[in-house]
């Protein structure tokens, strides 16, 4: 079984739900789900890529601390699957330079790691990943980083064929799931038997 996935994607892929979701199965089936969200693996890289001077000297302190965790997680309890959301595939993404996190890609693969990009239909961006209905002044605030609607859309496209790439380049096995239908339950059944673990609750499961 595959005891450290990372959960890969644009914004609005699903990861959030998709987490829950595993969270809520680990919860039910007896088995321990530990979660490191994204906040914490990305720390201020969001910022910092958009420094000049930071991109002359690129340090990644959210990836070295969300791969110490993930290690801490596993050795504590052997039976946890550990869940990174996000990781070196949104750095890069965002600053493409992949010598720069290979060897996040090769300590994650002596972990056995294992990633999963959540997809989807290139016709959805606008929708999904700038309008974001679910999250309150998101658009606001996509138009405001990227500088306009058209830019901001550009970015996410982008982004989303960097992240395909980057699976290309990694030594990790990979899970490439299009969720274009927001089919949340398929989505974390057919993860869950990538990893070696049954959707199916035994009796008595709730």
């Amino acid at each position: 079984m595959r005891r450290l996935l990372i959960i890969e994607g644009v914004t609005g892929t699903g990861k959030s739900r998709t987490i829950a979701k595993l969270v809520e199965w680990g919860r039910r089936a007896g088995q321990p789900v530990h979660v490191i969200d994204e906040d914490f693996i990305m720390g201020s890289f969001l910022e910092d890529v958009r420094i000049p001077s930071w991109r002359e000297r690129p340090v990644f302190p959210g990836l070295d601390a969300g791969f110490a965790a993930a290690q801490r997680a596993l050795r504590e309890d052997e039976r946890t699957l550990v869940v990174l959301e996000r990781f070196h595939l949104t750095v890069y993404a965002l600053f493409s330079h992949w010598h720069l996190v290979r060897r996040y890609d090769r300590a994650l693969h002596a972990l056995q790691a294992a990633q999963v990009l959540l997809d989807y239909r290139p016709a959805l961006i606008e929708q999904r990943s700038v309008l974001c209905p679910e999250r309150a002044g998101w658009a606001d605030e996509m138009d405001g980083y990227y500088g306009g609607r058209r830019l901001a859309i550009a970015a996410v496209r982008q982004s989303q064929a960097k992240r395909r790439r980057a699976l290309l380049l990694s030594e990790l096995p990979y899970l490439h799931l299009d969720n274009s239908g927001g089919n949340w339950d398929d989505c974390v059944a057919a993860i869950l038997a990538y990893c070696g673990y049954s959707f199916h609750l035994p009796a008595g499961g709730g």
